[in-house]
């Protein structure tokens, strides 16, 4: 290769890699290793520095978790085994579901409070047994 062809590759690589560096992608190749010691070492400093502050917790520890497929498996046998057969088959209906397969996963909770409610519903009325006339 010619040495203008090479002046001018050279010429792109060092404005490539100030657009890296300036967008923080890579750093501007190193001349010397003693530069790359000390640079090394600077650099881990600040990210050991950034650290703590990159590390906040993000989940709440009272958050509740999300329903799982087998959490919904047991709202709905809990139905089936309290109400009936006719009210587990209502809940799935409401939910446009022949079984708890169709169901998607964004639908879980909702679908437990749903089995929740029909628990629910009627334990006022076993509670009431006893009328004082």
């Amino acid at each position: 290769m010619s040495k203008g062809v090479l002046e001018r590759i050279e010429e792109k690589l060092d404005n490539v890699l100030e657009l890296l560096a300036k967008t923080g992608k890579a750093s501007p190749a190193k001349e010397s290793d003693e530069d790359e010691d000390s640079d090394d070492e600077d650099e881990k400093e600040e990210k050991a520095a950034e650290k703590p502050a990159t590390r906040k917790r993000t989940r709440t520890p009272n958050k509740p978790k999300a329903p799982s497929a087998t959490d919904v498996k047991e709202k709905l046998k809990a139905v089936l085994d309290k109400k009936g057969r006719k009210a587990a088959l209502a809940i799935l209906e409401k939910f446009d579901a022949e079984k708890i397969g169709d169901l998607e996963e964004d639908q879980y909770a909702d679908f437990v409070k749903a089995c929740e409610k029909a628990l629910g519903a009627g334990d006022e009325d076993e509670d009431d047994d006893d009328l004082d006339l």
